[in-house]
């Protein structure tokens, strides 16, 4: 099954370091954030898609007022 949840986030908020609970598919919707995943920083904005597999260690940063949604796809 899945699930998609759409959040927002105020700028200069962080999410801080948190491992996927599912493989899930992240959209950009409004704004900009820079996701730190796989060592690297990845900067995000309106449009861009990222997968990440259940388990990966990611924490977001919001740049600017960031909306994104998460399509949680349980196995």
């Amino acid at each position: 099954g899945s699930e998609m949840c759409i959040r927002d986030r105020d700028k200069g908020v962080l999410i801080p370091d948190h491992k996927a609970p599912s493989d899930l598919i992240f959209q950009a919707l409004e704004g900009e954030a820079v996701l730190h995943v796989g060592g690297k920083d990845l900067n995000v904005k309106k449009g861009d898609f990222l997968y990440l597999k259940e388990g990966t260690l990611h924490q977001l940063q919001a740049v600017t007022k960031f909306k994104f949604s998460m399509v949680r796809i349980y196995k």
